[in-house]
């Protein structure tokens, strides 16, 4: 399935005008067929992209006058090349490729380290991975880290994950998400999938969120993010950005030192934040209750206290529910 997809990004490159648009959309009509072709064209795209060095060396030796239109990085060799009296060496250098891919390939994907995270209810802790990045998990979270020959994958399951990345221009750091993926320039950020909104809020550095089904030659529709930005992106909607609203103790730090901070936030949103750290969780069978905006700074280690501020500072009662396994939350 790999092998196929990178055929056609191959023929979309290098070949000539007419092929190459047809092997495009050709492209786009199977990774749109199912998550099992996206997920693949994800992978056949960054082997691909390990190829662009010897795309590089080439056009040194035979360089052509720059074309007169722009033309994404990726599709500069096939206009150097695309000329009637190299057609032959066309062919040749995409055979060439493709063979010299099926080798970077297979070193690319020599997995090297493969370990699942969970933390429990109320509990959280860091981790530190063979490359010396460090990853701070909050209570309720799940990830997979992987490390390959050629790139390292980290995968938010669920919850909230602090990242200190450790850079290695020649293992790129993605991060896939239930929405997305980020890739890692150099930064520390923390990244939030509590079922709702999947969040990304960077302290320092550089990251970029990629949609599902990212495609090089188009806009892509990539959000870069630096220092203080918060992205959040729900399902089927366009993300949405904040620009410098990520602080020191805010929301994406504070919970390392024991506290939930909430600023404005619908207590929808809220509640799967507190129920990582209550045993009982909170529930609300009323939409009006989700409505309500919470802004609060709250200790996570004491749920009690916790559940005795929360009517002090919102209109409801806090209730069990007929089987006491849950809290449920009533307007007063």
């Amino acid at each position: 399935m790999i092998a196929h997809a990178l055929r056609l990004i191959a023929t979309a490159a290098v070949a000539p005008d007419d092929e190459a648009q047809a092997a495009r959309q050709q492209l786009r009509l199977w990774v749109a067929r199912s998550e099992r072709h996206a997920m693949a064209h994800a992978e056949a795209l960054r082997r691909w992209k390990m190829l662009d060095q010897i795309g590089t060396g080439l056009r040194d030796q035979f360089a052509e006058p720059a074309p007169r239109r722009p033309i994404h990085p990726g599709l500069m060799f096939a206009a150097t090349l695309a000329q009637p009296g190299r057609r032959k060496f066309l062919a040749m250098a995409a055979a060439g490729l493709l063979g010299g891919a099926a080798i970077l390939a297979w070193q690319h994907s020599l997995r090297e380290f493969s370990r699942r995270y969970r933390t429990r209810i109320a509990e959280s802790f860091a981790v530190e991975l063979p490359d010396g990045s460090q990853l701070y998990l909050d209570a309720d979270s799940e990830i997979l880290a992987e490390m390959y020959a050629g790139k390292r994958e980290v995968a938010l399951q669920r919850g909230r994950v602090r990242f200190e990345v450790t850079p290695d221009v020649q293992r790129p750091f993605i991060v896939p998400l239930r929405i997305g993926e980020v890739e890692v320039v150099g930064t520390i950020f923390t990244v939030t999938d509590r079922g709702e909104s999947v969040q990304v809020g960077v302290s320092q550095g550089h990251v970029r969120w990629r949609p599902d089904g990212y495609w090089p030659w188009g806009d892509g529709g990539t959000v870069d993010l630096y220092a203080g930005d918060r992205l959040s992106v729900r399902t089927g909607q366009a993300p949405a950005v904040d620009r410098r609203v990520v602080i020191p103790g805010g929301r994406e730090d504070s919970w390392r030192d024991g506290w939930l901070v909430f600023d404005n936030m619908p207590l929808l949103e809220a509640l799967p934040v507190l129920n990582a750290y209550l045993v009982r969780p909170l529930k609300s069978l009323d939409p009006r209750v989700g409505q309500l905006r919470l802004t609060a700074r709250l200790r996570a280690d004491d749920p009690k206290a916790l559940l005795a501020a929360l009517p002090l500072i919102l209109p409801i009662r806090v209730e069990p529910d007929a089987e006491r396994n849950a809290l449920l939350l009533r307007l007063r």
